[in-house]
């Protein structure tokens, strides 16, 4: 007679259901009454310790909140913003100074008297936004300053963050980058103007932002990328790295007399000067680097996007150049890019500097026609959430926002299917919202709530 059978192990257990989403909270939140309705949303920069943000109107004025302004449910009333009258807003940023921690906004305008630009300057102390001096050239003024030699023109553009303001004249055809620092009174803002680029009117820019000690100019097919240290702290250049380069030149060029753009100094005082520890401006002479746009010179480089959209015509493949219009930072190194197609690409910039070729990208399948979006910089995928509008009534949530590890785009006959598979990276929404208000602008606050701005309302969307 045969043993018994064995006894058969337990079945294993059932696996756990998907974690659901994270409960979605909304608030909406007041603001004060205004002849128009905002069209845009103007955030500090991520280190800034203060949430401040400001809305900016179309006749070119603006309001500046120290704060988001508690929900309209609250008991308290929200603090009065600082008004920016019109047109001294028609391009303004946020610049933040370290390690003081002092926020500044920082607004264009044209005036009548002057073809040159004008720049007005705002200070947040004791919760509020006030006028701060400016200083440029020697010349303080309590109220604004013109640039002379940068024409307003047409319009100018203004992008800042850390230490660093860059602003761009299109009838100059050139971007300023400047250096803000406080004087020695703790109340005028100093501007010193470190370099300029000369642009040329085949490669128009898009999109310009300053982010992760980056100047990142949106152009047509991809992003180029200017490393502020090289253009304000001086140091090498690197001569003769073309756009498309495979490799850096080996010549090198080193600055002598202890110059660094901007300002220059004694040798013997370098050290000082870097450390942002200027001495009095009789102490100092200002000089300007000078650099061309596509030159490749002080470690520049361009990022090309991964093109799929082409068609053949006679036998010949064309490729429709997208152009990038939005730029947001993701991380210390990485950054988001939308085009003007409506798709998001990422990019990846750890050791682009020593190598461009290092750079790595992929573009982010979420099927939407993405218009507006918003990210929260962060050192982790993991909790990173992606918040994607199509510019009418509805947003969508995704998350995680996965890591990439795809190299720089080659041409079409070297890349596989499989690598070709591999840039693309499918993005499903965990959360989907659906508004009465036709979505004007999206800005995260934080690594779990944004702000949207409708047609008249404000809200705050959180995750946690």
């Amino acid at each position: 007679m045969p043993p018994p059978p064995p006894p058969q192990p337990p079945p294993p257990p059932p696996p756990p259901p998907p974690s659901s989403p994270p409960p979605l909270s909304a608030h909406r939140l007041p603001l004060p009454p205004a002849p128009s309705s905002p069209t845009s949303l103007l955030l500090a920069p991520a280190p800034s310790p203060s949430r401040a943000f400001a809305l900016l109107f179309p006749d070119a004025s603006a309001r500046l909140f120290a704060s988001p302004p508690p929900p309209a449910s609250a008991a308290s009333p929200a603090p009065a913003p600082t008004p920016v009258p019109s047109p001294l807003a028609a391009a303004a940023c946020f610049a933040l100074l370290l390690p003081s921690s002092h926020l500044l906004f920082l607004s264009a305008h044209p005036a009548p008297s002057s073809p040159a630009v004008h720049l007005r300057a705002y200070s947040l102390a004791s919760a509020r936004f006030a006028p701060a001096p400016l200083s440029f050239k020697r010349h303080v003024s309590p109220s604004g300053l013109p640039l002379h030699g940068l024409p307003f023109g047409l319009g100018v553009r203004l992008a800042g963050g850390v230490n660093a303001v860059a602003l761009l004249s299109l009838a100059a055809g050139q971007i300023w980058v400047l250096a803000p620092r406080m004087a020695a009174d703790g109340r005028t803002l100093e501007l010193h103007k470190c370099a300029v680029i000369q642009l040329e009117p085949t490669r128009p820019v898009y999109a310009m932002e300053v982010a992760m000690g980056r100047l990142l100019l949106g152009e047509a097919g991809g992003v180029r990328v200017f490393p502020l240290r090289s253009l304000m702290k001086g140091g090498r250049e690197k001569e003769g790295r073309k756009e498309g380069a495979a490799a850096s030149a080996k010549k090198s060029l080193h600055k002598k007399n202890g110059i660094l753009n901007g300002l220059i100094v004694p040798v013997g005082r370098g050290s000082g000067a870097r450390g942002g520890q200027g001495g009095a401006a009789s102490d100092c002479k200002l000089t300007t680097l000078r650099v061309k746009q596509n030159s490749g010179s002080y470690s520049s480089f361009f990022l090309a996007f991964n093109q799929e959209d082409h068609n053949s015509q006679g036998g010949v493949k064309l490729i429709k150049l997208v152009k990038a219009v939005s730029i947001q930072p993701s991380s210390k190194d990485k950054f988001l890019v939308l085009d003007s197609a409506g798709v998001i690409h990422a990019f990846s910039l750890r050791n682009a500097e020593l190598e461009p070729e290092a750079a790595k990208t992929c573009f982010l399948d979420c099927a939407m026609k993405v218009q507006l979006f918003a990210v929260f910089p962060s050192s982790s995928t993991k909790t990173q959430i992606l918040w994607v509008s199509d510019g009418g009534h509805s947003i969508q949530i995704l998350s995680p926002l996965p890591a990439f590890d795809v190299k720089s785009p080659k041409s079409d006959d070297d890349v596989s299917d499989e690598e070709r598979e591999l840039a693309t990276i499918k993005l499903s929404a965990t959360e989907a919202i659906f508004t009465s208000e036709k979505v004007q602008d999206i800005v995260h606050i934080s690594k779990d709530s944004v702000l949207i701005l409708g047609q008249g309302n404000m809200f705050l969307y959180g995750t946690a």
